[in-house]
């Protein structure tokens, strides 16, 4: 059986339009994150970042930390007085914003924090720690892989 090159042509034409309407429905359903909300107000802040980042550098051993049995072990620097540094300690998962999880610093007399994160799902997530120490300010920032 021979086709009709007006019906190959039609045939292409239709072929193409469903093409296009299944990338239009495939993009309307598809979830774009923002690396964060507040992209624009937080682009505002970068130079209240960058000193809060030398601030840090200029601490020895500013922190450690490690990961053993589902706990998350943070260490800051004996040079800093555990009862007078307050911050949050956030676990940002670029792959999936509702994933993110934010904790208050709430240091022991030794300067450490645990964290237990046997409910956080598998995978890379940057670790941002924003600190303050009497009247100065702090931030690092870390890649780590959960493993759960």
């Amino acid at each position: 059986m021979k086709i009709n090159w007006g019906i190959r042509i039609a045939i292409l034409y239709i072929s193409f339009v469903l093409l296009i309407l299944t990338l239009v429905t495939k993009s309307m359903f598809q979830q774009l994150d923002l690396v964060v909300s507040d992209y624009y107000e937080q682009e505002l802040k970068y130079n209240n970042m960058m000193d809060k980042i030398k601030n840090m550098k200029k601490l020895k051993n500013p922190i450690s930390w490690i990961i053993t049995d589902g706990q998350f072990k943070i260490y800051f620097t004996k040079e800093l007085s555990s009862k007078s540094v307050s911050g949050t300690i956030t676990f940002y998962r670029p792959s999936d914003s509702k994933e993110d999880k934010t904790f208050d610093i709430q240091l022991n007399d030794n300067n450490e924090q645990t964290i237990n994160i046997n409910e956080f799902k598998k995978g890379v997530y940057i670790l941002q720690i924003d600190w303050k120490h009497n009247q100065s300010a702090y931030y690092y920032e870390g890649i780590i892989n959960i493993l759960n």
